[in-house]
């Protein structure tokens, strides 16, 4: 451990707080006890507890004291993301806690502030994975907590450390609310886009309209009233023919549901038939070639994305549909209308549900509406969606540079609180980003 300043002294955390966990379910035969709420694994949250959805269990009478929370208890998360914490603030009903958590109880050498924050700089800088059993599912046994080594400063550097420190979070807390709210503003700017190109918003209207689900579109003058099906000279399932991961010079590359994200075909993560496979030459892709996710989660079922290479050297599974377009139809023009609120909302609408899954067959697909401007008026409406989106891309990347270098920076005041150099309120911050620079 780094050499501490005067005063601090490193001790095992079961040296200055006292640890337990809580109690074990009993799936069983109910015994006739009292009913309590407890807390569980997920509803402890970093830094918080969350109790929306709190459930009961049976408590004997001589247990209560031993599996009860009181104010200023840590608790601990023991499996899952191991270490998350949270300090209960109390309230007036009584509440236990579950085998899932550690119940940490300082003693008056340490502050419950202190340890919640020292947790979350041991598990984000990776020391307390270093304590963790279990090879699948990560876990914090008792004795293993109790074993941490830990700094402790004096109780007043302790107060001032946390006092500095969650000054400094709380800037960059409200930073990463700006990042979120950066990023929704992003999203709605290429949403609205694209409801503002395919609706024509301000264009002199028909008396026809399209439904798409439980919304009624007017269809602008000039423009035609189609399907999927109408315009599509080609609607193929994928191969559902075994995979492999091997890629040599034989192999043709085979598109999944995983590759198609944010309307864009992403070409890692592969799976591979030999070239020679009887069902590779019908299924091979084109350029233009539209792929729609046809089963996945409710929200991702109908996304799709156009095939924009020029090689003959992929192909798709079979939960994808492939449709090839007549010349009446932009391909990209086709995808803006499927991934826009407006098809989402189709989507919606015929999608049936299956063990949790949602599907959109070929014949649902086929009565996708499709309105369609002229072939100029498409080209025209997809360039200006384009340059919306492409302003929404950097911006995207742009948060997430800067959502990165808030992680480095939020790392880097942890790990000064605890090495005794955060102790400025002034100059915390500019240390801790000269240490990531």
């Amino acid at each position: 451990m780094t050499l501490l300043p005067p005063g601090w002294s490193v001790q095992q955390l079961g040296d200055v707080a006292t640890t337990a966990l809580g109690k074990m379910l009993d799936r069983g035969k109910a015994r006739g006890h009292s009913q309590v709420p407890y807390l569980r694994n997920v509803n402890v949250q970093w830094g918080r507890i969350d109790t929306g959805d709190v459930l009961t269990m049976e408590l004997a009478d001589d247990e209560r004291d031993r599996f009860a929370v009181e104010k200023g208890d840590l608790l601990v998360c023991e499996g899952g993301e191991i270490g998350r914490a949270a300090i209960w603030h109390g309230r007036s009903e009584y509440i236990a806690y579950q085998k899932a958590l550690h119940r940490v109880r300082p003693s008056d050498a340490v502050e419950s502030r202190y340890l919640l924050h020292l947790l979350r700089h041991l598990a984000v800088s990776g020391q307390l994975a270093k304590h963790a059993t279990g090879t699948t599912i990560a876990h914090l046994p008792q004795q293993q907590l109790r074993r941490l080594r830990i700094p402790v400063p004096p109780l007043e550097d302790q107060r001032r450390i946390v006092n500095i420190l969650e000054d400094h979070l709380s800037r960059l807390d409200a930073s990463v609310t700006g990042l979120d709210s950066a990023s929704r503003r992003a999203m709605l700017l290429t949403l609205t886009s694209s409801m503002q190109a395919i609706t024509r918003v301000g264009s002199t209207t028909t008396s026809r309209s399209v439904s798409y689900g439980d919304r009624e579109v007017a269809v602008p003058r000039g423009w035609q009233a189609s399907t999927v099906g109408d315009e599509a000279s080609l609607v193929q399932y994928g191969t559902s023919s075994k995979t492999s991961e091997a890629a040599d010079l034989d192999a043709i590359a085979v598109l999944r549901m995983g590759n198609l994200h944010g309307g864009a075909i992403m070409t890692d993560k592969l799976k591979y038939l030999p070239r020679d496979h009887p069902e590779v030459a019908s299924l091979l892709l084109q350029r233009g070639d539209l792929l729609f996710n046809r089963t996945n989660s409710a929200e991702l079922v109908g996304k799709s994305a156009v095939f924009d290479r020029d090689d003959n050297s992929m192909t798709f599974a079979s939960y994808l549909i492939r449709v090839r377009f007549g010349p009446a139809v932009r391909p990209a023009w086709a995808n803006l209308v499927i991934n826009s609120p407006l098809g989402r909302a189709y989507i919606r609408s015929v999608a049936s549900q299956q063990v949790g899954q949602a599907n959109v067959n070929g014949t649902k697909l086929k009565a996708f509406p499709l309105m369609l401007p002229p072939l100029d008026v498409q080209d025209r409406l997809l360039a200006r969606h384009e340059a919306v989106d492409e302003t929404r891309r950097r911006l995207v990347a742009q948060v997430a540079q800067t959502r990165q270098r808030t992680s480095l920076l939020r790392r880097a005041l942890l790990q000064a609180a605890f090495t005794g150099r955060l102790t400025e309120t002034s100059s915390g911050l500019d240390r801790a980003e000269e240490s990531i620079t």
